[in-house]
This record gives structure tokens, C-alpha cells and sequence, in this order.
């Protein structure tokens, strides 16, 4: 809910500045717009994922910063529940926006509650349609193919080893 709320302002933010420039500055107005929207978005908010390890620098992105990154929905074959939408970013997209040390072999994805599944990182790079997925102002994995357990809800650290 509360990001489509941001979602809906950002986008009315944008057309309200595009209404009001020019044809040759509308362009700039509606992105100087959106920035701001984001910016603003990602100062206020404080980090909801850290990836951390075998990275450049361990890595805290927020709400903002994670949508930055390509908002998609997918269906996705969910273990014992078949079919089911999901929406959030592809996880490849996560791993490369911290800088995964090629040199890495595993990721530890950790829960808020303090769950841990570890899978291969060749695994996860390979399964295309893998999500870190918005789940009602949490993260949960979307893993597509993989073993239930894998499909970890309120995720909240990434570490690569």
C-alpha cells in the first residue's frame, strides 16, 4: 500500500511538472521532478536490505533505491500454491547494483527473524526470473524452480562468501 502511494505521487509529481514546462524543457522538468521524488524518498527512508560479504562495500538500500532498480511483475510457479503474482526487482538486478565479488560461490540470505537458506550464486544468476519481491512493507525471495525453503519472506541480509 505504501508504495503504490509513492508510486502514485511520484507519478503525479511528474506530470503536474510536465504540465507546467515548455515542450523543450519538459523533458528535464519531469526528470529533475522524479529525481527529487526519489531523492527525497531514499533521504527519508532508512535501509531495508544490506548486502554484505564478498562485495566492493557492503551495501544498504532502501524502499526507493531497490524500485530504482526496474519494478516488475511476474507470475511466478510457487511452491505448493501454484501460480501466484509477485512484484519487485530481479535479483540479479541486486546482486550486481552491490558489486557481487566474482570470487563469491554462495549467498546467505537472511530473514528478519533470523532464518538463513544458502544457495549456490551460480544458481541464483542463473534463474532469470528470481525476485526480491514487495511484500506488504517487507522483502521476501521469489525463486522459481527452487526448493520451497528458498522462498524466504522478510528477508533482510544478503551475504555472499
Amino acid at each position: 500500500m505504501r508504495k503504490s502511494i509513492i508510486l502514485l505521487l511520484a507519478l503525479l509529481l511528474a506530470l503536474t511538472a510536465a504540465a507546467c514546462g515548455d515542450d523543450e524543457g519538459g523533458e528535464a522538468t519531469t526528470t529533475a521532478a522524479t529525481e527529487e521524488t526519489t531523492t527525497t524518498a531514499a533521504a527519508g527512508g532508512d535501509a531495508v536490505l544490506t548486502v554484505s560479504g564478498a562485495v566492493a562495500a557492503e551495501k544498504g538500500f532502501t524502499q526507493a533505491e531497490l524500485e530504482a532498480l526496474g519494478v516488475e511483475t511476474l507470475t511466478l510457479d510457487k511452491p505448493n500454491d501454484g501460480p501466484t503474482d509477485f512484484t519487485g526487482v530481479r535479483l540479479a538486478a541486486v546482486l550486481e547494483a552491490a558489486a557481487v565479488d566474482d570470487t563469491a560461490a554462495t549467498l546467505t540470505f537472511i530473514a528478519s527473524d533470523g532464518f538463513e537458506y544458502e544457495a549456490a550464486l551460480a544458481d541464483v544468476l542463473a534463474c532469470s526470473d528470481c525476485l526480491l519481491a514487495f511484500d506488504e512493507g517487507t522483502l521476501r525471495l521469489a525463486m522459481p524452480g527452487m526448493e520451497n525453503k528458498a522462498w524466504v519472506k522478510e528477508v533482510v541480509e544478503i551475504v555472499a562468501s
